[in-house]
């Protein structure tokens, strides 16, 4: 550093490494500066001179004499520039927390990376070079069981040579930014994931560093070496635990206690005593690990005549499983498929796959929030199958019942104008079903709703509060859309901000303002799990599909809006501090302080119990019209 004078500035929880000198020109601050430099590592210089009191003072908490063990500083050889720190490095704590006023992420590792993401991938000029890690090695993952506890690093790319199993007992660990390929083939010979019952998977991804799965021809570098029409290239991820089904086609399952069933397209194998093919169980808590902010893509080879693999298949997965953030694009099957089990979801992807965008089926229970889907022109069926029990066993006898719950979904289907493809409807639901989607849209459907005009025998799905637009053949004649206290609307049009299945950017689900989805009065329930959203379909004014998804790669995906969940800071925040200037017959709001998403607010009176909202945004500014003499406006942030 070189400090002048007069200097207050601050210096916290940062790595100083690798300099051909002193920490400070002159050995440190001149007159009148009294820089505060705390909790930061100083390594690696020519000239270690620390002798003055920013370095000694105990208070300060700066290390001097510690190795912050960076993975690689080079500056020449391709891949060499990796900044993270090692597992065992000090870097990543501090005793010092950044702020949480809605500006800084109170995080409490020292330098700009934490151990996972390398942020510096992709978009700097530093990656583009050459100079930082993209993937390294390539490790072929043969047919083969895993056990104990494994590492994917994001340095190699693995590519899955057969069916590749997690064990019980076995946790494997996917690092951010790993590119897993599947080898294409024929069964049992192409690339897939199955992580068993007892075993744990842990792939967590970043929005900015996603993991990725996907075709081993895939050049995921180059975002036109594959169409959206490529599929079937290689296997699928396949998640199977111990929650309960209700129902099993396999008849030594369905006799069982508790149930299981054999996953659909294979045989009923063993290794090493174990089942590997089988889910289902008894425990509902049950957790097989976490996905997040993972794309998988190009895949649904076929397991035997006439059944492909799903993109993400969830058998019998407990509530203790995190699924978030989690894209399938461009698969010859279903996109999701949940076989009975209580798991939740957030922020599903589902696009451009040949069959339904979701399937459910065997009584699944789980909470939903935020899931989107887009279907292709040339191969598709439904937005989703929904199934009480297997069609080969139902008689409205299997326990658990089918209660699974979806609150702001977007569905969209393959077009219903010139050149869509026909049969294409939002819902086929079938008998003893009683889920519910609440504050949804469904929109851009060759066909109508409901296959056959509504649910069957047994079934009583809660629809309510949601908005269905743009059927060519919209047929709403079923009571879930005409009961005034359910609230469909069909009539008005949710003003998305674009349609789009080619690469021109021009896919842009978040609402128009104006937007009748502009607000609901259901609220999600308030139980921990869901967000309080307050618009009907997956998106508002932001686009949380940004960045990590194969849409957005692709470059079909807008990029306006963007913004992701996780960089949203956690903990408590200070309420937001609002000024106010005229701009013309409006009034310009800006704030500091709070968390996004905001609330901006307005009454016409202190009397008043009841604010009514004006937006939701993301931003910390807002042109609100001005109305009436009087107006009391307020901004409440998360």
């Amino acid at each position: 550093m070189l400090m002048r004078r007069y200097l207050q500035a601050g210096w916290y929880n940062s790595v100083f490494t690798d300099f051909n000198g002193e920490p400070f020109t002159g050995g440190g601050p001149q007159t009148g500066s009294t820089p505060k430099l705390m909790d930061n590592i100083w390594w690696g210089f020519t000239t270690p001179n620390f002798t003055n009191e920013v370095f000694t003072t105990a208070a300060n908490n700066n290390a001097t004499n510690v190795n912050p063990l960076l993975r690689g500083a080079g500056r020449e050889r391709p891949g060499s520039l990796d900044p993270r720190p090692l597992p065992n490095s000090e870097a990543l704590t501090s005793p010092r927390t950044a702020p949480a006023d809605g500006f800084f992420h109170p995080v409490a590792y020292r330098g700009a990376f934490d151990g996972a993401d390398n942020w510096l991938r992709h978009w700097t000029s530093l990656s583009q070079s050459g100079l930082v890690p993209t993937y390294r090695n390539e490790v072929t993952i043969n047919a083969e069981a895993i056990t104990g506890d494994v590492t994917w690093s994001a340095t190699n790319v693995y590519v899955l040579n057969g069916y590749v199993y997690v064990l019980n007992g076995a946790t494997l660990r996917i690092e951010p930014g790993t590119l897993i390929k599947g080898r294409n083939g024929t069964a049992p010979n192409f690339g897939s994931l199955y992580v068993c019952q007892g075993g744990k998977i842990f792939a967590e991804g970043t929005p900015h560093n996603p993991i990725i799965f996907t075709a081993e021809s895939d050049d995921v570098l180059d975002p036109e070496d594959l169409l959206i029409t490529d599929r079937g290239l290689w296997g699928g991820v396949v998640i199977m635990g111990n929650a309960r089904i209700n129902k099993a086609v396999n008849a030594a399952g369905d006799g069982a206690t508790p149930k299981y069933e054999v996953f659909e397209g294979l045989e009923d194998r063993q290794i090493g005593g174990q089942f590997v093919h089988r889910y289902g169980g008894a425990n509902d808590d049950d957790s097989s690990g976490v996905l997040r902010y993972v794309s998988i893509r190009h895949g649904g080879q076929k397991l035997s005549p006439d059944k492909e693999i799903n993109g993400l298949s969830l058998g019998g997965v407990g509530r203790g499983t995190v699924i978030e953030n989690v894209e399938v694009i461009s698969f010859a099957d279903d996109g999701f498929e949940f076989f009975g089990g209580s798991v939740n979801t957030k922020y599903l992807v589902s696009a451009f796959n040949d069959d339904d965008s979701f399937d459910t089926d065997m009584g699944w229970s789980g909470k939903n929030q935020f899931w989107f889907s887009i279907q292709s022109n040339d191969r598709r069926d439904n937005g989703s199958e929904q199934n009480g029990e297997p069609n080969e066993r139902n008689d409205g006898t299997g326990v658990p019942a089918s209660t699974y719950e979806i609150y702001n979904a977007t569905l969209i289907g393959a077009g219903a104008g010139a050149g869509g493809t026909a049969n294409n409807n939002a819902m086929l639901m079938r008998r003893y079903l009683q889920a519910g989607w609440y504050n949804s849209v469904f929109t851009d459907f060759n066909g109508e709703p409901f296959t056959g005009g509504g649910p069957q025998t047994g079934s009583t799905p809660k629809l309510m509060d949601n908005i269905w637009w743009g059927f060519t053949t919209p047929v709403f004649t079923n009571e879930v859309f005409t009961t005034a206290a359910q609230n469909n609307l069909t009539n008005v049009n949710p003003l998305l901000g674009g349609i789009s299945r080619e690469a021109d950017a021009g896919l842009d689900p978040r609402l128009m303002a104006g937007s009748p989805a502009l607000g609901s009065p259901r609220p999600a329930p308030v139980d921990g799990f869901y967000v309080e959203a307050g618009f009907k379909g997956a998106f508002r004014d932001g686009n949380w599909a940004s960045d990590w998804t194969a849409l957005s790669a692709y470059g079909i995906l807008s990029a306006q809006g963007g913004w992701n969940p996780m960089d949203i800071p956690v903990g408590p925040s200070e309420p937001p501090i609002l000024a106010v200037t005229r701009e013309g017959g409006s009034l310009r709001l800006t704030w500091t302080g709070g968390r996004a998403p905001y609330t901006v607010q307005r009454k016409a009176s202190l009397d008043e119990t009841v604010w009514t909202e004006v937006a939701v945004v993301n931003e910390t500014t807002l042109l609100v019209p001005i109305e009436g003499e009087v107006s009391f406006l307020r901004v409440v942030g998360q």
